[in-house]
């Protein structure tokens, strides 16, 4: 079986990078370091890293849908001393 490759220009993969605060009492919250969204609370960590990773994935195809500028923040934000830095690459 051969699966049909795209070239390299037309693969849509964004870096995301996610700033993931872990506590002891079960709240996580994970924000985004390079896009404008809010941050996700969760129970468990994965669950908030992954609806933060869905309203990414959201934003992005609709800024190219619209032919409009991906909001980036540059230079990403910066962890705090209680957050872990996540790259995350995102493929639409």
């Amino acid at each position: 079986m051969s699966f049909p490759t795209l070239p390299i220009e037309q693969a849509a993969v964004f870096n995301f990078v996610v700033l993931m605060q872990f506590s002891e009492d079960g709240d996580h919250c994970a924000r985004s370091a390079n896009l404008p969204l809010p941050d996700v609370w969760a129970n468990d960590a994965r669950d908030a890293m992954m609806e933060l990773v869905r309203q990414a994935k959201e934003l992005i195809k609709d800024c190219l849908a619209r032919d409009r500028m991906i909001p980036w923040i540059e230079p990403p934000l910066s962890p705090s001393e209680t957050e872990s830095r996540f790259l995350i690459p995102l493929h639409l």
